[in-house]
């Protein structure tokens, strides 16, 4: 790729960091409320609520992956080595462990959350290898 011209690829990773964190965000503001107001929850939510004891291991993990989704997805539109390839891959591995961690400790793992897998395992794929030699500044 000649100097200057960024991969259409690594924009729409970029474009895809920027919506998810952003609807992650909103996922850790539920997370928020249901830690500090538990009790607005109607019975049918707290049936499908994880235990309390969990929501502050989520919301932390969340506000992670939603910080280091940001700074990739900028690293991706810099061709930045160290905000792209590392911040990426360190957010995957992250996402990879709590969504593991998430599953074996709920009695109840939606299909929802195994599909919380692909996009980490995706990213670790094109940050290091298809897009590897991109992410170079």
């Amino acid at each position: 790729m000649s100097e200057g011209q960024r991969p259409g690829g690594l924009t729409a990773l970029a474009v895809i960091n920027f919506v998810l964190s952003a609807f992650s965000a909103l996922g850790v503001v539920g997370l928020a409320i249901l830690i500090f107001f538990p009790d607005i929850a109607d019975e049918a939510a707290k049936k499908e609520m994880p235990p309390q004891g969990m929501l502050p291991f989520m919301a932390a993990a969340s506000v992670v992956e939603v910080v280091l989704l940001f700074i990739s997805g900028l690293g991706y539109l810099w061709q930045k080595k160290v905000l792209g390839r590392y911040v990426a891959t360190a957010y995957a591995l992250i996402a990879i462990v709590s969504n593991i961690a998430i599953i074996a400790m709920l009695p109840d793992v939606k299909l929802a959350q195994f599909v919380g897998l692909v996009y980490p395992l995706l990213t670790l794929y094109f940050v290091n290898v298809t897009f590897k030699d991109d992410l170079v500044h």
